[in-house]
């Protein structure tokens, strides 16, 4: 074989479409840097061209969707680094350490909750699951951080806020004006808009349910890593509650603030099979026992 051809190989890696958890994993990482280059141009609320198209958000989540699916060269640092950094400094919107730590887990994930997905670990340094129990405990810690099931739970109330130099700030604006569930906040921030939302005794109990998922699948998480031998709960019976609490808070953002359809629904599938196959690769019984 021509030494060219042999390095062209090496380069990058065919992706398959095999229903393994960790092929699952790989594809869904795929499905979330496409769905957010998809979004830098089309509204996937309206289903339409955007009005002020993101060619560089687009072009850098395209980049990165495609280094992670064929395994380019540095793939995992792409993937962690060069939306956050890139974008920042195209910018001048400095959320380089914020979204670094947000990406981070989605790029890494996969390859460190199951053995066939490559062998190095960052930094060379410690083993591939506890890299895994790190990333996972990032990916909980952002996707918890923001969530509506604890306000609208306890509170039975949903603040947001926005910069009305941009159209979603404008649109929260005039969301909030027409509903007689809204009301406006004082803030000391200009071109700021901030929102209070009231739920309702129905919102409430799905948020109640949502809350009641996620503790619940993070306990068995826990349980079933301790004892898996006297578990009730299997790691993908707890994913399936994980995610399920993702849906639950997705729900209540766009039903207290009477939006209806959101395309944040769509960004949820690939989420989910990551989330459900992370789990299941890092708390598996055979994984547990390995490690």
């Amino acid at each position: 074989m021509p030494e060219s051809l042999m390095q062209t190989d090496s380069m990058y890696k065919i992706p398959t479409t095999e229903m393994t958890p960790s092929n699952i994993a790989v594809w869904a990482q795929f499905g979330i840097f496409s769905y957010l280059a998809t979004e830098g141009i089309l509204d996937l609320d309206e289903f339409s061209i955007n009005s002020d198209i993101d060619v560089a958000w687009s072009l850098t989540s395209t980049i990165v969707a495609l280094s992670l699916l064929f395994k380019l060269p540095y793939h995992r640092a792409i993937a962690t680094f060069l939306i956050p950094v890139g974008m920042g400094l195209a910018e001048q919107d400095a959320f380089y350490l914020f979204g670094v730590l947000f990406f981070a887990p989605i790029a890494y994930l996969p390859s460190m909750a199951f053995d066939e997905l490559d062998l190095d670990t960052p930094f060379g340094v410690w083993s591939k699951k506890r890299w895994g129990f790190v990333f996972f405990g990032l990916f909980i810690f952002f996707n918890v951080l923001e969530s509506s099931l604890v306000a609208v739970a306890m509170d039975g109330e949903l603040e947001e806020s926005a910069d009305l130099t941009e159209e979603y700030g404008t649109e929260l604006q005039a969301e909030c004006e027409a509903s007689e569930d809204c009301e406006f906040v004082e803030t000391d921030e200009l071109n700021q808009v901030e929102t209070l939302w009231t739920a309702s005794s129905m919102e409430r109990n799905i948020a109640y349910i949502g809350l009641a998922m996620l503790v619940t699948s993070i306990l068995a998480i826990i349980f079933y890593s301790a004892f898996p031998e006297r578990a009730m709960l299997t790691p993908m019976n707890a994913g399936f509650l994980f995610v399920g609490s993702f849906w639950a808070d997705n729900y209540l953002w766009t039903s207290v603030q009477e939006v209806g359809w959101s395309g944040d629904f769509i960004f949820l599938v690939p989420m989910s099979g990551l989330a459900m196959m992370a789990i299941h690769g890092l708390f598996s019984k055979a994984t547990v026992a390995a490690s």
